[in-house]
């Protein structure tokens, strides 16, 4: 191996930029889940436009000029349905689980929704009165993948297509709260770029990524380190001879003094090879059975397969990895100074067979058989509770499941997509591009519910008049009204930094979101 893929492959797993607000390294650490110190923000992005009315739907009504009437009659190909309304009651009474809201003078008293019966930690947290379901939700509105995905990422619905360089909302609350931003996933994600300047008075449309740690491979972090206790003379000695090298020029380098330009690079490698050692001692152990589940297709078998061969329960595998990681982030918390973590989850433009091709055949956990973005809600909301009580852990209820009660209370989740999908269904038995959607707030601190008009009664109208080509729903909420109130959840008075536009933020009439999360 030559110098410089050595060097390529000791920096590959990770990397960590800037001069970092750290804290003052510890002097060791143990092999342990260090408790949760700070309240901590973890943001799911579902890349492509994900169809959250598809995950939560109106109960069926056979009153044809009601909701739950229009929905299924013009979205029943995205469900693989007939024209016929008993195959739409059908598909409502088996395949999803239902609740009628009982909330007199509110926007949805009386209304009947439920959620799709695979998403079943979704379910629990509904019912625990821990899941927020954000409706009407909007950020960018130009139905352009990569506009809509920057804006929502940057919190800035200023951002234009070419206003790639400006921070995160991610990267400005950790700065605000003294922390740093931690992307879980192969390349840093711009949720967590962090702003130009201190956090007292940060510039938001410039980028200084001092806070950014990126982690893509937790269990194969930092750079490689020598060891003298091995033969010398062998042949896989080369490798630790050059690793002394390396640390030996770099610290002969910095004790020297080198340019300012240089800076960035001598901090880099410091940091990855003291961080890396620290965590490497605090994740020495392995990693929880329900997670390792998620990706790993060896040595366990907890979905449940009736072959009794063991394999993978998601079926996007490196989505489990980034689970994975953040399990091992959550566990070096001081290490990291943890305060904001990403996760991406792509591959949601569901333009045709929304529901996939085999929906109806095989075993409905096998990760191989292509259920359209019904096996990404599994993968993500799936679970062994209620109406699926056999079900293996997806990827939120395993992570929930490896974390002990008081350090879940430190921990809130948002999970949002760029745009919606449009009210009706198109030939391909799929949705095109919309703007409004449904976003999610979840979390053992949170005051769940529905917030905003779940199937608004204005767009009833919407699915029978054609001259509405592109009917959407109304984008109602915008995200600074919404995220502002997790970043003050995080850090107390964080969120008038993050998102300094929240008062002029569009808001749907009648929602208060003062109260998100408990006292």
């Amino acid at each position: 191996m030559n110098r410089r893929n050595f060097l390529w492959s000791s920096l590959y797993s990770s990397l960590i930029y800037g001069a970092g607000s750290l804290p003052s390294l510890l002097e060791e650490s143990h092999a342990a889940f260090a408790p949760i110190n700070n309240r901590t923000l973890i943001n799911l992005m579902c890349e492509g436009g994900c169809d959250f009315r598809h995950l939560i739907v109106p109960g069926y009504n056979p009153n044809q000029d009601s909701f739950g009437y229009k929905y299924w009659q013009y979205r029943r190909r995205t469900h693989r349905l007939g024209s016929s309304p008993s195959e739409w009651q059908a598909r409502w009474e088996q395949d999803y689980h239902g609740f009628t809201i009982d909330a007199p003078g509110t926007l949805n008293h009386g209304v009947v929704f439920g959620i799709w019966r695979e998403a079943a930690w979704l379910i629990k947290m509904y019912r625990e009165g821990k899941l927020a379901i954000i409706c009407n939700a909007v950020g960018g509105q130009s139905r352009a993948h990569d506009h809509c995905q920057l804006i929502l990422n940057q919190g800035n619905l200023t951002s234009g297509v070419t206003d790639t360089e400006r921070s995160g909302w991610g990267g400005r609350l950790a700065r605000s709260a003294g922390g740093n931003a931690v992307s879980l996933t192969n390349v840093l994600t711009p949720f967590c770029f962090g702003p130009l300047g201190p956090s007292a008075g940060y510039e938001m449309n410039a980028v200084d990524n001092r806070d950014s740690i990126l982690i893509s491979d937790s269990r194969n972090l930092g750079v490689f380190e020598s060891d003298l206790s091995i033969d010398q003379m062998s042949g896989i000695a080369t490798r630790h001879k050059m690793a002394r090298s390396v640390a030996g020029y770099y610290a002969s380098v910095r004790q020297q003094g080198v340019d300012a330009v240089y800076n960035k690079i001598m901090d880099n490698e410091l940091k990855l090879r003291e961080i890396g050692a620290l965590m490497n001692e605090r994740i020495d152990f392995e990693v929880p059975l329900f997670i390792r589940g998620l990706y790993d297709d060896k040595n366990h078998n907890l979905n449940n397969n009736s072959s009794g061969q063991s394999r993978r329960v998601l079926k996007n595998a490196e989505f489990g990895e980034q689970i994975r990681n953040l399990f091992d982030a959550l566990a070096s918390n001081d290490i990291l100074n943890l305060r904001a973590a990403s996760l991406v989850y792509g591959g949601w433009d569901s333009h045709a067979k929304q529901r996939g091709n085999d929906y109806a055949n095989g075993d409905k956990h096998d990760p191989n058989i292509d259920r359209g973005i019904e096996g990404f809600f599994q993968d993500i909301f799936g679970g062994p509770y209620y109406l699926t009580s056999d079900a293996p852990h997806g990827a939120l209820s395993a992570l929930w499941q490896s974390l002990n009660l008081i350090d879940k209370e430190k921990i809130v989740v948002t999970v949002a997509s760029e745009f919606g999908r449009q009210l009706r269904d198109n030939a391909d038995h799929g949705t095109d591009h919309g703007r409004g959607n449904i976003m999610l707030v979840m979390g053992e601190k949170v005051q769940g519910g529905i917030y905003g008009e779940l199937f608004p009664q204005s767009e009833v109208s919407k699915y029978d008049d054609f001259s509405l080509t592109t009917p959407d729903i109304d984008g109602l909420t915008e995200i600074d009204s919404i995220f502002n109130h997790v970043c003050d959840w995080v850090s107390p008075n964080s969120g008038q930094l993050v998102f300094p536009n929240q008062l002029d933020a569009m808001i749907e009439h009648g929602v208060v979101l003062n109260s998100l999360f408990e006292p």
